[in-house]
């Protein structure tokens, strides 16, 4: 999946899914319109699975990092509210610290969207005992549509949604129970 050109249509729809993920988040005053910015650069040739994500980073790079600039402007506000004094560096700082939540948001969604849609094969690897009546997670890995290397996921059940887990997991000495 990850060498593979998907067809303009698809590589348009999963564009389109990922900035309707990103209509869902706190966009702040000015996010909707650098949104609509970003919906204009609509990709209308086939992609591989990496270049839709290359082509969705740069335009909405304004986007991510505006939210970003914003929620560290939120903070810096609290921050002052309670009385303390917020240089320069430290809103700056926090700034970065806010773009790389961003990023994780936006990278995090690309993998759901990409995953929901091209549905490339999941392998239930443990039970977690994580849940209730109501759910139930399991962990999964799934060929990352990207780099194509496997990828472990937390899947909550009955939603199916999946949250990327760090390295760790991967490299971790497991034990089987029998």
């Amino acid at each position: 999946m990850a060498t593979t050109d998907l067809a303009a249509e698809k590589t348009g729809l999963l564009f389109d899914k990922q900035l309707d993920t990103m209509e869902g988040w706190d966009l702040f005053s000015g996010g909707a319109a650098l949104l609509a910015e970003a919906r204009i650069k609509r990709p209308t040739t086939a992609m591989k699975p990496a270049e839709i994500k290359a082509h969705v980073d740069t335009v909405t790079k304004d986007l991510r990092d505006y939210m970003a600039s914003e929620r560290a402007k939120a903070w810096k506000k609290k921050q002052e509210d309670a009385g303390k004094v917020v240089n320069n560096a430290a809103l700056n700082a926090k700034i970065e610290y806010f773009k790389g939540v961003v990023g994780t948001w936006s990278d995090d969604e690309f993998s759901n969207n990409i995953i929901d849609n091209l549905e490339p094969p999941q392998f239930v690897i443990a039970d977690t005992n994580w849940g209730d009546k109501d759910g139930h997670t399991y962990f999964v890995v799934i060929p990352d549509p990207i780099t194509g290397e496997a990828k472990m996921f937390k899947k909550q059940e009955p939603s199916g949604k999946l949250t990327a887990l760090e390295d760790k997991w991967i490299n971790t000495a497991w034990q089987v129970a029998e």
